[in-house]
């Protein structure tokens, strides 16, 4: 009896590594031991966290993250750095100003897809900065038209021309092909005085087609790299129209917009209709409609996340339905921003107010001495 016990022990282990080798690379199969793990601490210290408010994941180094910080605690940064996806982080803005003032700091953060060394900064009402040494260094490529004391709100890369940067501040979109100085295109924008800006992003399936978002005059759209603009909000009804983000699948080429007061929209015509993208996202801790632009899979066109003041939610069908997916996730925790990881599919970041970055994470690859690992999901710290 103890042998044939021995031998239903053998076999239910080898059903279990089976089941786990073929489910590796599904996320619906391994979603039973995926879950939002908190990451290395971005300070040495048992205390509140800087406040996260970016975000940036290298497509050419999956292990490298940089997050963006407000300066809301003693002694913060503006920028960390970590190569061991999370584990530990570093300081990551030597030359950066240190004159700014308190819960201010990081508003866009930048890095090239295939140099995971070449970032851009924007800075709150200090310009935009260039580093070239993965943020062992910065310098001030503030000029033309953006000025040392502007705030630049949104920063990214032509996919095209390596050297061509994007960047919206408060007075409107500029371009940059040199990376050091900069160009405004207003042809077709509104005046900074009649509009907020808020939002800019490239369309990853046609990196000639960019978005601006506005309040309240809605969504802006170019096809020729931003020498000329039209609106694109297409068949929403008339008046104010408050678009806070924007994100387009790069798969699939679809649009979405989150607009204050509507929540999601989404757009699979360039922008001309729009359809209710927000199904089973609550409002209950936050008004009505308030929702942050979803962050999408590079590898899966179904998957996507977004948060508000409710928590974060996730989709599994492309945005046309959600649901809350903070397992693993403190209560008390405060997410802030988004973003995903560059090769895994069910992979996410999220940056908080106070307890640094969280990942959703998955089983551990084992040692080949110790398969009974394969099991064990990866534990919250």
């Amino acid at each position: 009896m103890k042998t044939l016990r021995a031998i239903l022990a053998a076999a239910l282990v080898a059903a279990l590594v089976a089941s786990v080798v073929l489910a590796a690379g599904d996320v619906d199969d391994v979603d039973d031991v995926l879950e939002w793990t908190r990451l290395g601490s971005l300070q040495p210290t048992s205390g509140p966290q800087p406040y996260v408010s970016v975000i940036a994941t290298p497509s050419s180094d999956p292990a490298i993250l940089y997050a963006g910080t407000l300066l809301t605690t003693p002694n913060a940064h503006l920028i960390y750095r970590t190569e061991d996806g999370g584990a530990t982080w570093q300081p990551a803005d030597a030359g950066l100003p240190r004159d700014l003032p308190l819960n201010t700091g990081v508003d866009a953060l930048a890095v090239h897809p295939t140099d995971s060394n070449l970032l851009y900064v924007g800075l709150r009402a200090h310009g935009v900065w260039r580093s070239e040494d993965g943020g062992a260094s910065w310098q001030s490529v503030s000029g033309g038209g953006i000025g040392d004391d502007d705030s630049t709100l949104a920063l990214t890369f032509d996919p095209g021309p390596p050297s061509t940067v994007y960047a919206l501040t408060e007075a409107g979109f500029h371009v940059s092909t040199n990376g050091r100085a900069w160009q405004k295109r207003a042809n077709g924008l509104p005046p900074a005085s009649s509009v907020v800006y808020n939002a800019l992003i490239v369309d990853p399936t046609d990196p000639d087609t960019l978005y601006v978002a506005t309040n309240p005059r809605g969504l802006f759209r170019s096809t020729n790299g931003g020498k000329k603009w039209v609106e694109a909000n297409g068949d929403l009804p008339p008046g104010a129209h408050n678009v806070k983000g924007i994100a387009i699948s790069p798969i699939t080429g679809e649009l979405f917009m989150s607009m204050r007061g509507a929540g999601l929209l989404r757009s699979a015509d360039n922008a001309q209709t729009w359809t209710p993208s927000h199904n089973g996202i609550t409002y209950t801790r936050t008004l009505y409609g308030t929702v942050s632009a979803p962050v999408l899979s590079p590898t899966d066109p179904m998957l996507a996340y977004a948060f508000n003041a409710d928590g974060i939610f996730r989709s599994e069908d492309g945005g046309a339905t959600w649901a809350p997916y903070e397992r693993g996730m403190s209560v008390l925790t405060t997410v802030t921003t988004l973003a995903t990881h560059p090769t895994q599919s069910w992979a996410a970041y999220a940056g908080t107010a106070i307890s640094g970055v969280w990942a959703i994470k998955g089983v551990e690859e084992p040692p080949q001495d110790d398969p009974v690992k394969l099991f064990v999901p990866l534990i919250r710290r």
